[in-house]
This record gives C-alpha cells, structure tokens and sequence, in this order.
C-alpha cells in the first residue's frame, strides 16, 4: 500500500507537466520512458530498489542521448553533476526534502525536458 508521504507530489505534477508534451507532439520514446519511471519512483519513493532501477536506468538513458546527440552533452552533464550532488547530499544529511524536490525538479526534470526538445529542434 502506498502512503501520502511516500509520493512526491512536487516531482509527480513537474513530470506531468512537462513530458507528455514531447511524447504527443513529436513520438518521443525516451520521454515516455522517463515519465513512466519517474512515476513510478516518485509515488514510491521510500522503496530502494526502484531507487536503484530508476538510477541505473537514467544513467542508461543519458549515455545513450549523450552519444547520439553531441549537442547536449555539456547542460547534461551539467545537470547531472548537479542532480547527482543533490541525491548524495539529501541521502546523506537528510536535509529539507522539500529544497531536495525543488532541485531535483530543476536539475534532472527540467533540465532532461530542455535536452529533449534540443534534440528534436536540432535535428529537425
């Protein structure tokens, strides 16, 4: 059974809002897969082993655009390293999950929505 306190209603809205965009309007797998793990972390996010899944299946996926699209390489990395400090600080000092949200929303939602969109305004 899922309990209030473990969805994160933050992240859940910021996915909703920006990834069904690019999945409707230009077919966008990696998004949809994103979205679909992204729910599924976020409305349980006390489990580890989705935690787990949904890293490894980022890192993945973030290889996997970085490689065939150079030309997002540099604001996810960026990205990355922010959002990668982010999950490590929160993990390891606990510190407000609230602040947590809000950079995690800006650091890897947003800014894998921003890589997204480049690669199919670059490419078309």
């Amino acid at each position: 059974m899922v309990e209030l306190s473990d969805i994160s209603f933050i992240n859940v809205i910021a996915l909703l809002y920006l990834y069904p965009s690019l999945i409707i309007e230009k077919q966008c797998i990696t998004a949809c897969i994103v979205l679909i793990n992204g729910l599924l972390f976020h409305t349980h996010r006390k489990n580890n082993y989705l935690f787990m899944y949904d890293m490894i299946f980022n890192i993945l996926l973030i290889l996997y655009e970085n490689y065939h699209n150079p030309e997002i390489r540099l604001l996810s990395t960026v990205g990355s390293i922010v959002s990668g400090s982010n999950t490590i600080l929160y993990r390891t000092y606990n510190y407000n999950r609230h602040i947590a949200d809000i950079i995690h929303i800006l650091s890897t939602t947003y800014v894998g929505y921003v890589c997204l969109k480049m690669i199919y305004v670059w490419n078309n």
